[in-house]
């Protein structure tokens, strides 16, 4: 079990960058190791001051994801709301093992310790997680695109972009340092360049689309990504 942790656990430490779905093949051999502990504990051959450091530890690592949440609560606003419930959730739930351990009621701490999954994933899949969806993928951007542009339009990028981006939008990404009125394979049908840029970025690609002569006009801003529409003029033709 500790193999099959160790395993499941390797990818997140060497790929860099890894979503939120590659912690998945360890949570079963974490389940088995935390059933396992239980079973020892109930049938006596764990003394329980193994529960007592077990639900201290819960409470310690319960307790800073919410104060995490919390903090990030303040610095996305639109997810507020939601990050502070499931602050709240996992802060209650992390403390009531340890609550039941310090009356004595060893078989209520064990069963409490499924709390923080059997509530926080659900409420994290239900109410966080979208509401953090800005933040984590570019579907909002790859919507706007097919919503407003004509088929098969192109849409250039000054950095490689995002694998979110490239999944939901089946475009030509033509990748730019500059663009030009001679560029003519960046124009799409209704006479008009699509460009998408990282928000840190916008200066840069601002000065980047600047010989066409147009002021960019921004489609769709979120955390992750700009897109903007210019006038191709010459290009165009």
């Amino acid at each position: 079990m500790l193999a099959l942790a160790l395993a499941g656990a390797l990818p997140i430490a060497l790929y860099p960058g890894p979503p939120l779905t590659a912690a998945l093949p360890g949570l079963p051999a974490v389940a088995l190791l935390v059933g396992r502990f239980a079973d020892r504990v109930l049938d006596g051959r764990v003394p329980a001051s193994a529960l007592t450091h077990a639900v201290r530890w819960l409470a310690v690592i319960g307790t800073a994801f919410a104060l995490a949440g919390l903090t990030l609560a303040s610095r996305l606003p639109g997810a507020a709301t939601e990050l502070r419930l499931f602050s709240v959730v996992m802060f209650l739930c992390a403390w009531a093992p340890l609550l039941a351990d310090l009356r004595g009621a060893k078989r209520v701490a064990v069963a409490l310790f499924a709390l923080p999954a059997a509530l926080g994933a659900p409420l994290l899949h239900v109410r966080v997680l979208p509401a953090l969806e800005p933040w984590l993928n570019a579907h909002a951007v790859a919507d706007a695109m097919q919503r407003v542009s004509p088929p098969r339009a192109p849409l250039v990028v000054f950095d490689p972009p995002p694998p979110s981006l490239r999944e939901a939008l089946r475009r030509n990404f033509v990748s730019r340092s500059l663009v030009t009125r001679a560029d003519t394979d960046v124009a799409a049908r209704d006479g008009f360049v699509y460009a998408a840029f990282r928000p840190e970025r916008e200066a840069r690609a601002r000065a980047a689309l600047a010989p066409l002569g147009a002021a960019p006009e921004v489609l769709a801003r979120t955390p992750v990504l700009v897109l903007v529409r210019v006038p191709a003029g010459a290009a165009s033709r």
